[in-house]
Parts: structure tokens; sequence; C-alpha cells
């Protein structure tokens, strides 16, 4: 059954408003969903034409449309895990200070239950924070995401680790 322009032209907008990931569900479930795929190409056309027009905006371009995104709608549950792994770090600093064996063993357990909260963090806000307070959003730079996030999490799990082998 072929659909009408006027229906093609409001479909046309709708997905236009779409961000990249659920384009890529819509497609999946028009083209290949058995029950509710598309007998007529006209709707898988449409959004493949909006996910290569995206799929071409520069990466920084794409970066900072996703920034000004998410601070209209910030995640609170990452602020507040965030400020949790910025208090463990700072008492982690001040168990430093105590110049002691046992001082630096918790030093080390509470810098790396800090990183685990900033991990956790990125994960949830899909970005990670850079020198200078810039960010890299998931979707604009994916290799770089990960790389701060595992080596977050490395350098969690290589803290914990040490402060077990020396307690």
């Amino acid at each position: 059954m072929p659909f009408t322009q006027e229906y093609l032209k409001d479909y046309e907008e709708k997905i236009r408003k779409l961000p990249l990931e659920e384009l890529y569900d819509i497609l999946s479930l028009i083209r290949d969903d058995p029950f509710k795929a598309d007998d007529s190409p006209e709707r898988v056309k449409i959004v493949e034409n909006r996910i290569r027009e995206l799929d071409l905006i520069p990466t920084e371009e794409l970066n900072n449309k996703l920034e000004e995104e998410f601070q209209k709608k910030p995640h609170p549950k990452s602020s507040a895990l965030a400020a949790i792994g910025l208090i463990l770090a700072l008492f982690g600093f001040i168990l430093l200070a105590s110049r002691t064996e046992k001082g630096l063993q918790c030093a080390m357990l509470f810098w790396s239950l800090a990183f685990f909260c900033y991990a956790g963090s990125s994960l949830m806000d899909k970005r990670v924070t850079l020198q200078y307070g810039s960010f890299a959003h998931k979707r604009a730079h994916p290799v770089l995401f990960w790389v701060v996030v595992i080596s977050e999490i490395a350098i969690g799990i290589w803290g914990i680790i040490d402060t077990i082998v020396k307690l």
C-alpha cells in the first residue's frame, strides 16, 4: 500500500527531529521486522537519507550539538556520582597527608573508588570530561570516550588490587 504525499511529508518532518540512535532503531523496525516492515520503500528511504545526513556531520559539530542537548537536560544522578567521586578523592589526599603506610593504602583505596565513580558518571552522561573543561561525547568521539572510561576502570581495579595485596 503506497503512502500519500502528505503522510510522507509529515513523516519526514518527524524523522528530522529524531537522534541518530533512534533512527537506526526505526530503520531496523520498518525494514527488517517481519510484522512491522513496510511494503513500500518510501519510509525506508526517508530514514536512510536522514541517517546519511547525520553521519556526514563533522565530529566537532556533532559534539557541540550533543553538548548543547546535554546542557538542556543533564543527568542528575551522574552529577551526584561525580560529586561522591570528588569527595572520595579529597579524602584520599587527606589520608596521603598523614604520611604513614596505612594512610597511603587507604588513600589508594579512596582514589580507586573515585575513579569508579568517574567512570560511572561518564557512562551515565555518555560523555567524558577532558582537559580545560572540554567534553567528548560517546557518539561524536566513540574511541576517545571508551579509552577514557576503560582507563578509569582499569586504574580503579589496579588501585584496589594494589591495596588488597599490600594489606
